[in-house]
Order: C-alpha cells, then structure tokens, then sequence
C-alpha cells in the first residue's frame, strides 16, 4: 500500500514540477519574444511583457488609409468578436472581402436615398413616443424638472427604428420600458470590455463560463428567429418598398442551412450595430448639449426656425438644420462610438517605416485619430463651429474625421444613422430642455461601442411658452 501511495505522490510531483517548468518556458519565451520583436522599436507606451500581445494602435490619417484601403488585402477583420458573441456569424460586420462584397450589394438597395427619405417618418413617430413617455414622467413632477435615464430611453427609441424600418418589426420598447431584447444586448456589449477579452486570451476555456452572456445570446436568437419568421408569414405587397429583411429573404428564398444562418448573422448584426451606435452617439450628444446650455439653446432657436411648430420633418429639412448636424459632428468626434477598428495582417508589412510582421493585430484609432492635436485646435473642447467651414468637413485633409471608418469597409448605415440621430435630436429639443445631474460624472467605457458609464441620467424640464 505504501509503495503505491509513493508511486502516485512521485507522479504527482512530476506533474507538478513539468507544469512550473512549462510555465517558467513559456513566461522567458514570451519575454524574449516581445524584448526583440520588431513591433518593441514601434514608439508608444509600454507594452506587458508576458500577458501582452503582438498587437499595434495606429493613428493619423495616412497610417489610417493606409490599412484601411490602399493595402486593405494584407489585413483582415479578427475573430475577437465571433468568439464571445458567436450569433454575428458570418454576417457583414465579421465576414472576409469576398463575402463582403456580395453581402454589400446585396443589402444597399436597403439604404438607398429613396427608402431613406420614407424612414423620417419613422424616426419622428419613435421619438415623439420618447416625448410622451418623457412628458408622462415630468406631470407627476412637482418641481417641473425629471431625472432620466437617457441611456437605457435612448437605447429602446433606436431599437424600435432599426425594427421598425429594416424589419418591419415593432419592438414596442419605448412604451414597454423594460425590453427583454435591449437587456440581452446590454448583456452582450458586456462582455466585449477589455478585461472579459484579456481573461479570453489567457484561458481560451473561460468563455465557456460566462452564463451571462451565453443566456442573452439565446434570448437574441430566439428573438431573431421570431422576426425573421413574422416577415416570413406577413402578405407580400408588391408596392411597398422593400426593407432589409425584405432582401434577406429574397436572396436566400429556398437556400442552403449555411445560407439561413448568414441570414440570421445578418438580423443579430442590423438589430445589434444598427440601433446600439446611434443610441451612444444621441446619449454623448445630449450629454454634451447640457453641459452646454448656450449652444443647446442656439441648437433649439434653428429647429424652431427650420421647422417651426410643425409636427411633421421631411428629408429635406434636415439639410436645412446647419448647426444641429455640426453638433452632431462634433460630438462623433468627441465621443466616437466605436474607438477603433481592429484588423490582422496576413502577411508582412511596413507601416510608417515600421514592420508589421504577419499575425500582428492592428487597432486603428479613430477615437485617437480624431482628437490629434496636429489637426485638432482645442481636440478636448466641445466646439460644434469647427465644422462651420469646408463644407462641414473640419479641414482640407482627408481621413481626420471618420466616425464610421473608411474604405469599402465603411459603416454601411451611415446616412441613416446621421438622418436618425438629426431627426431624434429635432424632436428632443423641441419639446425638452437638458441639464446637467448635479454630482454626477460619466465616463467612457470601451466595449464594441463606447458608452458613457455610469448609465447616462440627465435632468429634463418642458419648453416654456
């Protein structure tokens, strides 16, 4: 029995002791190769040794172009996003070029400039039900001033209009107030900070465990599943123009399994991108707009002389709206949704001088980008009049501004985002003042968009007169 027990305890140590010299290997192999990797000569602020990765941040117009689209083929998305919210599939935010491609002309007649000008009356019908929810809240406020959640409002209004004009699916999350599908997305925007994908990287398994996450992507699939099947049984109308997920089911009518499930990376990843982005830009903007009451109130004084008292905003008004769509500008660039976009070479290249060796990851600035004193004068000041000029560009240099990237890779939803959130901010301004909560400070936090956090509570109060 003795000699058994030593046999085991004698194995037991051998594992022990393979383990820390494996360990110890591994921890001088990754300080070797990260003290003589080309990437250590790149200037910039230290990198972490043994958790680290061979992983570049590039900012600035040329080196931005430069991946982005003169040497787009040496680099491709990453796989980052797909391995903690597997439901993007291989939809058009994830997939490679080729696939890129054919999922883009397949999906753009969607946004095209005539459906674009029949979605405003969309916007507005979603945001006065924000108005009269808001309203609903300040009546039983003896004070006449209401404390909002701005974020989590702003967040059910842009889910009701991505349903709404790509799906024809109505959500009903602003009225509701406690939408199952916003909750699950917060949920999954969650777990894409930096922490979940460090802990990722170091221990491949632990996204196995994070249940959190795992039961918000059911509740999406479900929800998915169930617009694209509602669509499925609706009454075709031959007159109506088609919407996203009109296309969708157009093209893959009949099709393959693998050709379903794309389908269905494509509505997680419309129903994700399209309404979480618009939702943070309006939240930062407001955010800016009561920390800046003068230019809110010259903001409110151009929509009342645009628009008047008139209930009803055409598309062509909102070309009209000058200094909103610069306050809308200013603050992409302030406050950018998305941080940076993050690409992989597969195969070398020279950057700026510098070799980017194949496998690097590259994270390309645009939060960086656009507060780079060299093109920027006051980069930390909100100031909307920067873009009074150059026909609402900030300079003569291409590529400084870029909230929704460059190249063929670009956000696909731009137009509509920038004629939602102008039209959305109309409505607001019309109707409410914002101010300031006292003692309260937000701050960003990085995940697939930028949001403020704490949850962004604002103080509103109705428009005298």
């Amino acid at each position: 029995m003795f000699g058994s027990l030593f046999v085991a305890c004698s194995s037991w140590g051998t594992l022990l002791s393979a383990l820390i010299t494996f360990i110890l290997v591994w921890i001088v192999y990754r300080t070797i190769q990260f003290r003589y990797s080309s990437l250590s000569k790149i200037p910039g602020p230290p990198g972490l040794p043994i958790i680290g990765g061979t992983r570049v941040n590039v900012t600035g117009p040329q080196n931005l172009k430069h991946v982005l689209i003169t040497h787009r083929h040496k680099y491709v998305k990453t796989k980052n996003i797909r391995a903690f919210v597997p439901s993007v599939g291989n939809g058009l935010l994830t997939c490679s070029h080729d696939d890129h491609v054919r999922q883009y002309k397949m999906v753009s007649p969607a946004f095209s400039y005539s459906n674009l000008k029949g979605m405003v009356a969309v916007f507005q019908q979603v945001a006065h039900n924000l108005v009269k929810t808001w309203t609903d809240k300040l009546s039983s406020s003896p004070s006449g001033f209401c404390d909002i959640e701005a974020q989590k409002d702003l967040n059910h209004c842009t889910l009701d209009i991505i349903g709404k004009c790509a799906f024809g699916y109505d959500f009903d999350s602003v009225f509701s107030g406690d939408n199952q599908l916003a909750k699950a997305f917060t949920s999954i925007i969650q777990v894409t900070n930096f922490s979940h994908l460090l802990l990722m990287k170091l221990f491949p398994f632990y996204k196995y465990f994070y249940t959190e996450s795992k039961n918000a992507m059911k509740i999406t699939d479900e929800i998915v599943l169930e617009v694209i099947h509602k669509k499925m049984n609706s009454t075709k109308s031959q007159t109506k123009k088609k919407d996203l997920l009109d296309r969708l089911l157009e093209h893959y009518d009949g099709a393959s399994k693998k050709d379903v499930e794309e389908m269905r990376s494509q509505v997680f990843t419309f129903l994700l991108a399209g309404h979480e982005t618009s939702s943070v830009a309006l939240a930062w903007t407001l955010y800016e707009l009561s920390k800046n009451p003068e230019i809110q109130t010259r903001a409110r004084e151009e929509v009342f002389a645009v628009l008047g008292k008139d209930l009803n905003i055409e598309w062509s008004k909102l070309d009209e709206l000058k200094f909103l769509g610069n306050i809308v500008k200013e603050s992409l660039r302030l406050h950018s949704p998305v941080y940076h976009v993050v690409r992989q070479a597969i195969e070398d290249d020279v950057i700026d001088g510098y070799l980017i060796p194949k496998g690097t990851t590259v994270a390309v600035g645009i939060q960086t980008t656009h507060i780079l004193p060299k093109y920027w004068k006051d980069p930390d000041i909100f100031i909307p009049d920067r873009f009074q000029e150059n026909d609402g560009q900030p300079s003569n240099i291409p590529n400084i501004f870029l909230p929704f990237s460059i190249g063929p890779r670009s956000c696909i939803g731009n137009k509509f985002a920038l004629a939602e959130i102008k039209t959305v901010l109309a409505t607001l301004l019309k109707n409410f003042v914002f101010t300031e909560c006292s003692g309260m400070e937000f701050k960003p936090v990085i995940q697939i968009t930028v949001r403020p956090n704490p949850s962004l509570h604002l103080l509103i109060s109705k428009i005298k007169g």
